[in-house]
C-alpha cells in the first residue's frame, strides 16, 4: 500500500450543519410552519385542476392548477406534528378533533363504497376506462364523494388551526420583548 491509499480524517465540526452560531430553534419552526398555514388559509379554496394551452408555437401545455384546499390541510398537519410537544391541555380536544374527521371519512368511504356497488356494470366499466381505477378503501378523486368531503373537513382543520393556535399562545412563544427605557 502507498501512502496515497489512506484517507485523511477530517475534523468532524466540518460537517455540522449551518454555523457554529446557529442553533436549533423550535419556536422558530413553529413560526415557519404557522406562516404556512396562515399563507395557505389565505387563499381561495380551490379544487385541484388541468388547464391545457397552447404555446407560440403552437405546442399543447397542460398545466396543474393545485388544489388550495389540500395544500392548506396539511399545513395544519404539519403544525400539529411540529407541535406535538406543545398541545398540553389541549391535546385531548385535539384527538377527538382528529377523530372526528376520521369518522367522517369513513362515512364517506361507506357512501362511495355503496355509489360503487349500485353502479351496474357497464357503468363501472366506463369508470374505470375513463379514470384511474377504483380502489374500495380510498376515496377516488372522481366520485361524487371526494370533494364534498374535502370540502366538509376543511372547516374541522380550520378548528385545529384554531385549537393549535391556544397552544401557542398557552406556550408563549411569541412574546414581545420588554425594553426599559
Amino acid at each position: 500500500m502507498e501512502d496515497n491509499d489512506f484517507m485523511e480524517i477530517e475534523n468532524p465540526e466540518n460537517y455540522a450543519f449551518g454555523s457554529k452560531d446557529f442553533a436549533f430553534s423550535h419556536q422558530q419552526l413553529v413560526f415557519m410552519a404557522y406562516t404556512k398555514v396562515v399563507n395557505a388559509f389565505s387563499q381561495e379554496m380551490i379544487q385541484g385542476f388541468w388547464e391545457e394551452k397552447r404555446d407560440k408555437l403552437g405546442n399543447n401545455l397542460f398545466i396543474y392548477h393545485k388544489d388550495t384546499r389540500r395544500e392548506a390541510i396539511e399545513t395544519v398537519k404539519t403544525l400539529k406534528n411540529i407541535m406535538i410537544n406543545d398541545l398540553g391541555k389541549r391535546k385531548e380536544e385535539i384527538e377527538k378533533l382528529l377523530e372526528d374527521i376520521n369518522k367522517k371519512k369513513n362515512l364517506f368511504l361507506e357512501s362511495q363504497i355503496k355509489w360503487w356497488v349500485g353502479m351496474n356494470a357497464v357503468g363501472q366499466k366506463t369508470f374505470i376506462d375513463r379514470n384511474p381505477g377504483f380502489i374500495p378503501n380510498m376515496l377516488t378523486s372522481k366520485s361524487p364523494y371526494y370533494h364534498t368531503y374535502i370540502d366538509e373537513i376543511i372547516e374541522l382543520y380550520r378548528r385545529l388551526f384554531e385549537l393549535l393556535e391556544l397552544c401557542i399562545s398557552d406556550t408563549a412563544y411569541f412574546k414581545r420583548e420588554k425594553i426599559i427605557g
